[in-house]
């Protein structure tokens, strides 16, 4: 099984900046805030970067549970003693190397907050020189549109940028000859999926078909097949066995076919990265699940915040 990589980029906690996080009016903000990073933890986020918004509710909702267990990343964010608030990113391992995730804040820091922003541009050629050993790099970015162009441009060694531009919506993926940009959306309102096969150094191109999808699906039938057969107790011997005879053949040519296009697929993949992308509409259901009891949560909180 491919592994699977689960981040955001950011713009997660709240829909606009508080302007004193802990004043009263901003207690039913601070709650669901809470509530989505518990729901993060839940559904076993690996990254997630972390906005100028994100960041109004200062660093001390960072440096505290629930939010200090979940994995923010966010290499260009300091406190006024030159600390970073977070890691500056997380190294995940995967199939025949590892992959290397990069928190980047955009915009400037408020004089009154206790963080500093400091540019993107430096601290990502150090991130990228301390990450030369990773087989792909990943950002997760909340800079501006303009910003992420000239990180796609500039920054041959980056694979995908993951943005979080509050304006943008989901977008399909903008690929340059070493980059791919993508965006899902805002405020949960679609999961973004991107489905990668790397054959070594080389472009991003969109993959064709799976041609083992056929020939495999084929092969589950004719297991099921037999397995009924294998099951059934009435019935003609002679006629049973020339039907099972007759589904094992075609289960031996099956797996011959797979055996082939798998042979083949090993010597025809050119250098390079494929992608395939999906969008996937979250409906607003409340499950039975931990999530939908986080989320039941929040509700009777800010019911109890607003007495």
């Amino acid at each position: 099984m491919q592994p699977i990589i689960v981040v955001d980029a950011g713009n997660l906690l709240f829909q606009k900046e508080l302007s004193v996080p802990d004043r009263a009016d901003n207690a039913p903000a601070l709650i669901t805030a809470r509530g989505i990073v518990k729901a993060y933890k839940a559904m076993a986020y690996d990254a997630v970067a972390l906005s100028t918004v994100d960041l109004s509710a200062g660093a001390a909702f960072f440096q505290q549970p629930p939010a200090k267990g979940l994995p923010f990343v966010a290499a260009n964010v300091f406190d006024k003693n030159n600390n970073r608030l977070v890691v500056p990113h997380i190294i995940k391992n995967i199939p025949n190397g590892s992959l290397g995730i990069i928190g980047l804040t955009g915009g400037k820091a408020d004089s009154s907050d206790n963080f500093v922003i400091v540019d993107w541009r430096k601290t990502l050629r150090d991130e990228v020189a301390a990450l030369d050993k990773c087989t792909m790099l990943v950002v997760l970015s909340s800079l501006s549109k303009e910003e992420n162009d000239e990180l796609q441009r500039d920054f041959a060694q980056v694979d995908i940028i993951v943005t979080a531009d509050k304006k943008g919506a989901a977008i399909q993926p903008r690929s340059s000859q070493h980059s791919l940009v993508v965006q899902s959306g805002s405020r949960g309102k679609y999961i973004g999926r991107l489905d990668i096969t790397r054959y070594g150094e080389g472009n991003w191109s969109i993959a064709g078909p799976d041609p083992l999808e056929q020939p495999c699906n084929e092969l589950r039938s004719i297991d099921q097949q037999l397995s009924q057969l294998g099951e059934q107790t009435q019935g003609t011997g002679t006629v049973l066995s020339q039907t099972k005879a007759r589904l094992q053949a075609k289960r031996q040519t099956c797996l011959d076919r797979i055996a082939r296009q798998k042979t083949e697929t090993t010597g025809n993949n050119q250098p390079g990265k494929k992608y395939q992308s999906f969008f996937l509409m979250v409906t607003p259901i409340i499950a039975e699940d931990s999530v939908g009891m986080i989320v039941q949560e929040i509700k009777a909180g800010i019911k109890t915040s607003r007495k």
